[in-house]
């Protein structure tokens, strides 16, 4: 998973990262016209001419499987997401839009989004190592703090977060990675560096600490949904990610060694 890692790789510090109102019901029933049936009475000839003009003038059609009904249908799945994560709404209910959005919105290769590539804020997940649960609560992500940057041409992603345990104490960790695709929307992922820091105290700065990650340090991400806001996502142990996009990529695009965002 592009997330959890985090936790694994820097779980002996205890300050990794690793890294949805119930959806209101779109009803789009198209309703028939109230209209004399000509087809149920005798006719023949002109009658019959009649009869077909007034069914091709008032047909209705129905809007169901369309196109329309469905961009409808999932622009507004997702701003009742939105509004469940605002709201603190729990992630049972959260996860149930979460899935509707999946099976409304169309399907293709999320893979080739030009919207893929850029800074992505993490807003909501499943996965307790992201979260921090099960750090002490000093040593969680500060909210809206979590980010995740991918880059489809060059095949690299990077993972941080920023800690701040005391007021005038901050630092981040990072998580480096190169991705494979595999599929329309699965992609591999191997990470390759992770940093603790730079640490700042005051007007001190120290650090970073970087380290290679270790052979068996691993993942995987399906993206289910990404548009020109947001993106959905899952991970190769289960959890659930949406994610809201925060800034373009750097000119060039992800360096190797990742980025200098703050």
């Amino acid at each position: 998973m592009l997330f959890a890692a985090i936790a694994v790789l820097l779980g002996c510090a205890q300050t990794a990262g690793g890294f949805v109102a119930l959806g209101r019901r779109m009803k789009g029933e198209a309703r028939e016209p109230l209209l004399l049936d000509l087809r149920s009475t005798r006719r023949s000839g002109c009658s019959t001419q009649v009869a077909m003009i007034f069914d091709n003038l008032f047909k209705v059609p129905s809007p169901s499987g369309s196109s329309a009904v469905k961009g409808t249908k999932t622009k507004q799945l997702l701003e009742d997401l939105l509004e469940a994560i605002e709201e603190e709404r729990g992630d049972g209910e959260i996860t149930e839009i979460f899935e509707k959005v999946e099976r409304a919105a169309p399907k293709g290769d999320t893979l080739k989004s030009k919207d893929l590539s850029c800074k992505w804020r993490l807003l909501w997940t499943t996965s307790e190592g992201i979260r921090g649960s099960n750090r002490p609560p000093f040593f969680r992500p500060k909210k809206g703090s979590v980010f995740q940057v991918i880059d489809v041409a060059n095949l690299r992603a990077e993972n941080r977060e920023a800690i701040q345990p005391l007021p005038f104490v901050q630092y981040e960790n990072k998580v480096t990675a190169k991705l494979t695709p595999d599929g329309s929307s699965f992609v591999r992922v191997k990470f390759l560096k992770f940093s603790i820091g730079p640490l700042t105290v005051g007007g001190l700065r120290l650090g970073p600490v970087r380290l290679n990650a270790p052979e068996f340090a691993v993942g995987a991400l399906n993206v289910t949904y990404v548009d020109d806001r947001l993106r959905l996502s899952r991970g190769d142990k289960g959890n659930l990610f949406v994610l809201e996009k925060a800034e373009p990529l750097p000119p060039g695009g992800l360096p190797e060694e990742g980025t200098n965002y703050t």
